[in-house]
């Protein structure tokens, strides 16, 4: 069986709305990610990612480098607020100064 191509020619006030709407969708679209400032991680998380031992952890919340979240009885940390004091585990960069 053979395909059938059909095209299509928008007129130029069709195709500048498209690509006005296309526009906005992606703006839309970006807008509704969560900002780092707002992910919260686990203790667990943390030690895991960022490949510190329990009582490193301990010893930045207790003396103040890290601001924990106490909820329940677990400890949560910003992301944010991780990145900036151990840089991004995934940049190797980061992860080796």
């Amino acid at each position: 069986m053979s395909e059938i191509t059909v095209k299509y020619e928008m007129d130029p006030e069709h195709e500048k709305l498209l690509k006005e709407n296309n526009v906005m969708l992606k703006e839309l679209i970006k807008s509704r990610r969560t900002p780092l400032s707002d992910i919260m991680i686990s203790s667990k998380q943390l030690r895991k990612e960022w490949g510190i031992s329990a009582k490193t952890e301990y010893t930045y919340r207790q003396k103040g480098i890290l601001k924990g979240t106490k909820i329940g009885n677990r400890w949560n940390y910003l992301v944010s607020d991780i990145i900036a004091l151990l840089g991004d585990p995934h940049n190797s960069i980061d992860a080796h100064e």
